[in-house]
């Protein structure tokens, strides 16, 4: 199956529940029970992908789009934020003594 550019995610209302899917796509990502559950699925896909979650009410009408094609990536583990002053982390000790008088 060729890949298609357009990657966006939409939950859509269904009789099953809510739906996870994306334009074109031959089944749905995921089936949710709640609307919240499906939009919470929505956006993990779209952060992993870089892509945009568009909300449908029962109607079909659009009601919210959120982007995430410029945010940053998931990261799978915690990085540790460094002082850009001193290059020491932010879990070093308060009992530091670089550049403090004696």
């Amino acid at each position: 199956m060729p890949a298609t550019k357009n990657k966006n995610v939409h939950v859509v209302p269904s009789d099953s529940g809510w739906r996870v899917v994306r334009p074109n796509a031959n089944k749905a990502s995921a089936v949710r029970s709640t609307k919240s559950s499906a939009v919470e699925k929505a956006k993990t896909i779209a952060r992993n992908d870089r892509s945009s979650v568009i909300v449908h009410r029962n109607d079909g009408k659009i009601t919210s789009v959120d982007n995430y094609s410029n945010k940053a990536k998931p990261s799978s583990s915690p990085k540790i934020k460094t002082s850009q002053a001193t290059g020491q982390s932010a879990r070093s000790s308060s009992k530091n003594t670089v550049g403090r008088k004696k």
